[in-house]
């Protein structure tokens, strides 16, 4: 026989030690508070369902459960005080002993076990609020992936619009050569020996002689700047 086992069988004897008033009075304080937990459990197997809110219920069925513990350990404490204990076998402290036991079989076998197990299940507070934390560290830390990839992405369409703004640019030279009709050339310039640096030149084309003129001339390699220095002499 286990502890346990040994405890209930205290506290079976020192309930039924009690007088039987003071038995009927406990027993339907009981009654009375699992029916505040919505869950009747009266001997003739009559359940009383109280209509309020899920968070209600659950409230009022811890509270009736609490009860309920408390009242048992009460009843253990004073059983386990009355017990006579003669080595081998332990005897009742009172002669009224097995009809409080008896009594006490009868009340908890009329209380509706199918539904406290099933229909009255209470949830999982501690796991539903561990499964609650590993989803916001999860979502935070896809709120943090999401931020990179973001400054990643923002830095490459910080480059994309530098790039985008040199080929516009580029593309207002090349028309400026359209418009005009210029040709851009290249030309030596010398260093001295066999070695020459690049400059730039753009070519204006006229009906009269000299047909083809200078329009600007850049001494370096810079394409650009020559379409440039035309443009603000056209200009």
């Amino acid at each position: 026989m286990t502890q346990l086992d040994i405890l209930v069988n205290k506290a079976v004897e020192a309930f039924k030690a009690l007088p039987p008033k003071q038995q009927r009075e406990m027993l339907e304080e009981q009654r009375q508070s699992w029916a505040r937990g919505e869950a009747g459990l009266d001997r003739d197997g009559q359940t009383t369902v109280v209509a309020s809110k899920p968070a209600d219920n659950i409230q009022a069925r811890l509270t009736a459960m609490s009860k309920t513990i408390l009242r048992l350990r009460d009843v253990l404490l004073l059983i386990a005080d009355n017990i006579d204990d003669e080595g081998d076998r332990y005897y009742f402290g009172s002669t009224n002993d097995a009809d409080q036991l008896k009594d006490i079989a009868e009340e908890l076998d009329g209380w509706h076990w199918d539904q406290i197990i099933s229909d009255s299940k209470l949830p999982n507070i501690y796991e539903t609020s561990r499964k609650a934390i590993v989803r916001a560290e999860r979502a935070e830390a896809d709120i943090a992936s999401t931020f990179d990839t973001c400054l990643v992405l923002n830095s490459r369409i910080e480059d994309l619009a530098e790039k985008l703004a040199a080929a516009k640019a580029d593309g207002e030279l090349m028309d400026a050569l359209k418009q005009n009709s210029w040709d851009l050339r290249c030309f030596d310039i010398p260093t001295g020996g066999d070695d020459a640096d690049i400059g730039w030149r753009v070519i204006g084309h006229w009906q009269a002689k000299p047909h083809e003129r200078t329009v600007a001339e850049v001494y370096n390699d810079d394409p650009r700047a020559a379409i440039r220095a035309a443009i603000e002499v056209k200009s």
